[in-house]
């Protein structure tokens, strides 16, 4: 049924994007000849408006969409950013300790947190800092709970995976990214 909609949607947007040049073209050939004989009846501008407001909502319909696309990656940079900080913590504390930060208090240890508006939650074995934007799904990502991926968060004494889970465009599927001990990021739920 979507197929069949989708199918009627797409030759109606093609039948408005051919059909305004041509009415363009009857207006202006129109125009010409009740220059030559006034007695002639004009193309009426209703006709010409109401086409040029079809055809620009169509356009409208078909850029809008394809701008969001160009959106994603910049509302990507920031999981990129926190994620190299979290990285950084992380090795900073192995240093000093020679283990990494586990547990419900890793980004205490690790005194890191986000700045500003977080789009994305970030996840390091128990702990989480969430995102201050809503994700628009029903449920909250836990790693002991629902979780989008097969990838988990996990810190121990040998390792880490840290993770940032995100929602670029309002939709049902997550971005979801990872990072590791071996400076590994991965993207392991897209949502563009």
């Amino acid at each position: 049924m979507k197929d069949i909609i989708f199918s009627a949607v797409m030759i109606l947007y093609l039948f408005i994007l051919l059909s305004f040049p041509v009415h363009l073209l009857l207006f202006g050939a129109n125009r010409i000849r009740a220059r030559k004989d006034p007695a002639k009846k004009k193309y009426p501008w209703f006709l010409l408006i109401v086409h040029l407001f079809l055809f620009l909502l169509v356009v409208a319909a078909i850029i809008i969409p394809n701008l969001t696309r160009f959106a994603a990656p910049s509302k990507q940079s920031e999981f990129k950013t926190n994620l190299g900080a979290i990285y950084v913590a992380q090795l900073s504390y192995f240093s000093n300790t020679n283990t990494y930060a586990s547990g419900p208090d890793a980004f205490k240890l690790l005194q890191w947190e986000p700045a500003g508006q977080n789009r994305y939650a970030y996840y390091c074995q128990g702990a989480m800092i969430p995102n201050k934007l809503p994700m628009n799904i029903n449920y909250t990502p836990l790693p002991d709970g629902r979780w989008p991926v097969a990838l988990k968060p996990a810190s121990s004494k040998t390792g880490f995976t840290c993770m940032a889970v995100g929602n670029i465009d309002n939709d049902e599927t997550l971005d979801v990214w990872s990072i590791n001990d071996g400076k590994i990021l991965r993207n392991d739920l897209n949502d563009i």
